[in-house]
């Protein structure tokens, strides 16, 4: 499993339209083969700070699959027009199988 973090900074004032564009939006996220989940969590500190956290199959799940699909384009269109920069994309490996006590 393959843990996304991605950090969108959204335009100063914007967070409400942002807030309704992923309403809208993340169905197509969800749909999205190999898409395991997806949580946005918004910084309590800096209020045009979000980090969309989804879980995938694989890297390739993401990276290439979603990535080059119709999905991807309707997410990037109706979000990104809210973002004062390009997200800033993480991939990590979920390891909690591995730690025992």
């Amino acid at each position: 499993m393959i843990l996304t973090i991605t950090e969108l900074l959204v335009v100063p004032g914007a967070e409400a339209e942002f807030l309704i564009a992923v309403d809208k939006a993340l169905p197509e996220l969800l749909a999205a083969a190999g898409c395991h989940s997806a949580r946005l969590v918004r910084c309590t500190s800096a209020p045009e700070r979000f980090v969309l956290l989804s879980e995938w199959a694989s890297l390739e799940a993401h990276t290439e699959d979603f990535y080059r699909s119709e999905a991807f384009l309707r997410w990037r269109d109706a979000v990104s027009e809210h973002l004062r920069e390009p997200p800033r994309v993480e991939h990590a490996e979920d390891l909690t199988g591995l730690i025992t006590r």
